[in-house]
């Protein structure tokens, strides 16, 4: 896994709508999306080569295991607690607490559940009335625009999709003493075979969208006011409009959704129903023929891992890259 970093120099051209298709901030992504493929190429490059020479010491991990297990869940770190090693059993937690989060605070310190380069990051279900350490920097609530509970603090609103199915009073459940509803329980849930639907989506084009799409021979509005617009609205859709969407139908387990693409769990026959709703919707949210979606969709037994299943999605969708649904 890495995190790709690109940049590129612009003057005040880049700030200003282009004329005769040229200049504006739309050819400031271009530039700036090849940077970002070429840096993709090489991704790693600086921590693995110094000079023409590999830095050998960069490929491996010195783990001390002394005396202990592997961790049940990744099999790759020394087991702390629970049988799971520090970065599975943080990972448990922090699903744990996703579908029921409300806030995330904000620490300049590694105050928070999450250490983030130096700083960190709390989730949680309920505001406190003070911290016990450091106070946030920054409060975001979630899903909800109403801000007077934490009006003490710089605090802002986020539309973000986190709903999981929950349990029922189905035996699998509890059996399994899942604060969610397992993968197996969902596919019970469907109608005729017992199978789940993978949904991957996306948006086509988007590239293009942002650096051809708001512009033409007679009109430019390619500045960075617009492109912001742009790009915020269809997160919007993705993070807000699909939580709903989800939360309506009460099955979905949502693994992500924001940007301009989404990956849904849900009973196989429920995930055809609501790609087509997303569909309809994104239609009548973007009044733009030319902004369209592709989807795949792997069907399968609650068992099949989800990597595979993504992966089967993905190539679903690579391969259809204008799915219609009518």
């Amino acid at each position: 896994m890495a995190l790709n970093l690109a940049y590129v120099e612009f003057g005040d051209d880049g700030l200003k709508v282009g004329q005769n298709q040229e200049g504006g901030f739309s050819r400031v992504i271009e530039k700036v999306n090849l940077a970002l493929s070429s840096r993709k190429q090489n991704r790693f490059e600086k921590a693995l080569r110094v000079s023409e020479h590999w830095r050998e010491d960069s490929f491996t991990i010195d783990i001390s295991y002394e005396g202990r297990d592997s961790c049940i869940s990744c099999k790759k770190l020394p087991e702390i607690a629970e049988r799971l090693c520090v970065h599975c059993r943080l990972d448990r937690d922090i699903g744990s607490i996703i579908p029921d989060a409300k806030y995330l605070a904000f620490f300049d310190s590694e105050a928070g559940m999450i250490p983030v380069l130096g700083r960190s990051v709390s989730i949680l279900k309920s505001w406190p009335s003070n911290f016990e350490h450091t106070k946030p920097y920054l409060a975001i609530k979630l899903n909800d625009p109403d801000l007077t509970d934490i009006t003490m603090y710089p605090a802002i609103s986020k539309y973000l999709a986190t709903f999981v199915a929950m349990p029922d009073d189905c035996e699998i459940c509890k059996e399994a003493k899942s604060p969610v509803a397992t993968f197996e329980c969902i596919a019970q849930r469907s109608e005729g075979v017992e199978l789940l639907g993978f949904l991957k989506a996306d948006v086509d084009r988007l590239g293009e969208s942002f650096t051809f799409g708001l512009k033409s021979e007679t009109v430019a509005m390619d500045s960075i006011s617009h492109v912001s617009t742009l790009s915020s609205m269809l997160d919007l859709f993705f993070s807000g409009w699909i939580e709903r969407l989800t939360r309506e139908s009460g099955d979905m387990y949502t693994v992500f959704s924001g940007g301009d693409d989404l990956f849904l769990v849900g009973p196989w026959d429920r995930i055809l129903d609501i790609v087509e709703r997303i569909k309809a919707d994104f239609a009548k949210f973007t009044g733009n023929p030319s902004l369209t979606i592709s989807a795949g969709i792997a069907i399968a037994k609650h068992d099949f891992p989800i990597a595979n299943a993504a992966q089967t999605a993905d190539a679903a969708r690579e391969q259809f890259q204008m799915f219609d649904f009518s």
